[in-house]
């Protein structure tokens, strides 16, 4: 008989029902909707930072206007709250959202608005493709945890 049993009859442990795997699993879960959260709330303060410097070179800063240019942030804000919970749904709906807005900016403004804050729009890019690398990751995890449960 083999020294090498197979590990159903020696009695260990299958991997997935290992307490390291499950506690790195749920830490990669917590980093990695932290990390989705956090791009969120990254790219609302860059909406809100851009909206406000717009306003004010124009000289058009009001407390009405001030109150319109918070309302995309607060949605994404809002969306960064779900990513705790559903970090995927949460990117979805944040790129939806930057799409529509992009969107509207170029019927709105003219084709002329694509190039008008170009280092910006490229950062939101390249910050909403990590925010669903992370966002991937964290449901990975918790599909990994919905396995050992």
């Amino acid at each position: 008989m083999s020294d090498h049993q197979p590990s159903a009859a020696t009695g260990q442990d299958s991997v997935f029902e290992n307490d390291y795997f499950r506690e790195t699993q749920a830490d990669i879960l917590e980093h990695e909707s932290g990390k989705t959260r956090q791009t969120l709330l990254i790219i609302a303060a860059i909406l809100f930072a851009s909206d406000l410097l717009a306003l004010s070179m124009a000289h058009l800063l009001t407390p009405v206007t001030l109150a319109t240019a918070l309302v995309v942030p607060v949605i994404f804000a809002g969306l960064a709250i779900l990513s705790k919970s559903r970090p995927k749904p949460a990117m979805l709906l944040a790129s939806v959202l930057l799409g529509i807005i992009i969107l509207m900016t170029l019927f709105l403004t003219g084709i002329g608005s694509i190039v008008s804050g170009f280092l910006v729009k490229g950062v939101i890019v390249y910050l909403v493709i990590k925010g669903w690398n992370h966002a991937k990751d964290a449901e990975e995890a918790r599909s990994n945890l919905g396995l050992i449960r």
